[in-house]
């Protein structure tokens, strides 16, 4: 596969890579430009950007500037493409978040962790799509399922934490946090949480 990296901005610049047989990560072509657009910048690179190649990044910075009809619009050019990528799932459950229909972002989500069971960042996304609605029930036991396979994970056992302090959970709030910052390496932050966590 080819690898992707497009920095918009009115200084946009695109890098094409790909991993040769021998693990190495080969540049194949660099884009530049100065004062430009992200429709001009695009639109003018149609013979290195493929359409399929325009899409996801044109959707990633409509749904930055607030644009979320012309980012849902890119996402249908993927689908049209049968593009098939996790990405292209979790950004658009992004843009029905944003669109405020998190129910629908949720079916994505639930359907993306289907098809890509081992994909953390599809979890991730369900997960904090959840807490971030208060759908606290909901997010809990997919927290349990990922931390049972990813016990280093301190993103889990902070949206743990955010989970247990949105249901009143005082002491499941503050022993979470104590695990997340011991993951991070912040000793004293945990072992002050667990001091929290006695007396809740």
């Amino acid at each position: 596969p080819v690898i992707i990296g497009v920095d918009f901005g009115r200084t946009p610049a695109a890098v094409f890579k790909q991993r040769d047989p021998r693990g190495r990560v080969l540049t194949l072509a660099e884009l530049t430009a100065e004062n430009m657009g992200i429709e001009t910048f695009v639109g003018s690179s149609g013979r290195v950007f493929p359409r399929a190649f325009k899409a996801a990044p044109m959707a990633r910075a409509w749904l930055r500037d607030g644009k979320y009809e012309a980012a849902e619009k890119e996402i249908q050019v993927l689908r049209r493409l049968k593009v098939v990528s996790f990405m292209v799932d979790t950004l658009e459950a992004e843009i029905q978040v944003k669109k405020r229909d998190v129910p629908e972002a949720v079916r994505i989500l639930r359907s993306a962790r289907q098809h890509y069971p081992g994909e953390f960042a599809v979890s991730l996304a369900l997960i904090q799509t959840l807490v971030d609605a208060g759908r606290f029930q909901e997010a809990l036991p997919l927290i349990v399922e990922e931390q049972q396979s990813r016990t280093t994970e301190a993103r889990l056992y902070l949206l743990q934490a955010k989970a247990y302090a949105g249901l009143g959970k005082e002491f499941d709030q503050h022993r979470a946090l104590a695990d997340a910052y011991n993951l991070q390496g912040l000793t004293h932050g945990a072992i002050e949480q667990l001091a929290l966590a006695q007396k809740a």
